[in-house]
């Protein structure tokens, strides 16, 4: 048996300890037997789904806690989505809008877990201007579709192929695990994008993830080349557990530092999700 084999078992002890129960009231509790809770603390006996829950909610485990036992059980844990515009989190929105607004004049975005743009900076509308006209770019919902759109503008490349490749890739893994059928008109239409390379699957399986990847994407009249740098806000903990709402910052940041982008900025652009 490996060291970390029981993570479950240590995770289990540390909070029937914090809430001060023995393992035979604990037992009690779930109307199971004591053996049976010892078994389960030193990994001679693994834990049902039903289980599981039973324990967390026995042990009065927040959202957070309950999904980390739940890992360490070997279970994937439902998250309940969390409406990003509801009033009790005006408070993240702002500072979401500072951290947005503070990476001028690298291009930036907020999106969420299906890729939805919830805010961009005025970079971001500057950089985007040069793909699209105002009244085509404020249609454009997703950051995915948006990026596709770049490469495409930019020309076959093994970057951008790379990109999408490793964009499917993350989206189809988290589509399997969760089940989530938002999902799917996503990946629907990233499949069938005239530039998405046939052998996707088989080119990302083939990289590293990585929290970056390079794309290519005009400045001016000249390419510049990319790195699309997500920062994920979420709970502190485990990196397998991103508390509700799901919010990533995806800034691009030129791999030649010389690259002028103030160009980005100076112009009074106008788009809905800049704020």
């Amino acid at each position: 048996m490996s060291k970390d084999s029981n993570s479950f078992g240590r995770l289990l002890k540390f909070w029937r300890q914090l809430h001060g129960f023995s393992q035979e009231a604990l037992a009690l509790e779930l109307d199971s037997s004591t053996r049976h809770i010892s078994c389960l603390e030193n990994a001679k006996a693994h834990p049902s789904l039903p289980m599981v829950e039973h324990l967390a909610r026995t042990l009065s485990l927040t959202e957070r806690d309950r999904c980390y036992l739940m890992m360490s059980a070997g279970y994937t844990p439902e998250v309940a989505s969390v409406d990003f515009n509801d009033p009790n989190y005006k408070w993240l929105r702002n500072a979401m809008h500072r951290s947005v607004m503070a990476l001028d004049p690298h291009p930036a975005a907020l999106i969420n877990r299906y890729g939805e743009l919830l805010m961009v900076n005025r970079a971001w509308v500057g950089l985007y201007r040069q793909l699209f006209n105002e009244e085509d770019l404020n249609k454009q919902v997703n950051h995915y579709d948006l990026l596709f759109a770049g490469q495409a503008k930019a020309g076959k490349s093994t970057l951008g192929d790379n990109a999408m490749a490793l964009v499917i890739m993350a989206l189809q893994q988290e589509a399997l695990i969760s089940d989530d059928p938002r999902y799917q008109p996503v990946l629907k239409r990233l499949y069938e994008n005239e530039n998405t390379p046939a052998n996707w699957a088989d080119v990302a399986a083939g990289l590293e993830p990585m929290a970056s990847y390079r794309i290519q994407l005009p400045v001016g009249t000249e390419l510049a080349t990319f790195f699309a740098v997500n920062q994920t806000v979420g709970a502190t903990g485990p990196a397998s557990y991103v508390s509700e709402p799901r919010l990533t910052i995806v800034t691009l940041y030129p791999e030649n530092i010389e690259v002028d982008l103030s160009s980005f900025v100076q112009h009074q652009y106008q788009h809905p999700l800049l704020t």
